[in-house]
């Protein structure tokens, strides 16, 4: 007797956990996604990042947050050419916005 009222409330408690995952990942303005990549262009408002045949353009906003190889908060001016990155972004709209940009290898480019 005591299996036939477990089943349903453990049911229920995981249809509940799964619904709310979703409503979650959808809620707000776009989607957030994260590439791991290396830089191979560095411009004035969006940066061009690499990963096998696979190419990222992500545009700066004003709450943009960079951390340099250490995990300290940084400026844009810690960002080089070859370095590789893991960058969070959001997709909305079409355009991709990023949200932070964490650098995780130095670069390996001929100087």
């Amino acid at each position: 007797m005591k299996r036939n009222r477990i089943f349903p409330v453990a049911l229920a408690l995981l249809m509940l956990a799964a619904f709310a995952g979703v409503s979650y990942a959808g809620g707000g303005k776009g989607t957030d996604a994260e590439f791991t990549g290396r830089v191979i262009y560095l411009g004035e408002n969006h940066v061009e990042l690499k990963r096998g045949s696979k190419e990222l353009r992500l545009a700066y906003t004003d709450a943009t947050r960079i951390f340099d190889i250490s995990g300290a908060e940084a400026d844009r001016s810690a960002i080089e050419l070859c370095q590789t990155v893991r960058a969070v972004y959001r997709s909305a709209g079409g355009a991709r916005e990023l949200l932070s940009l964490s650098v995780v290898g130095e670069g390996n480019c001929r100087k």
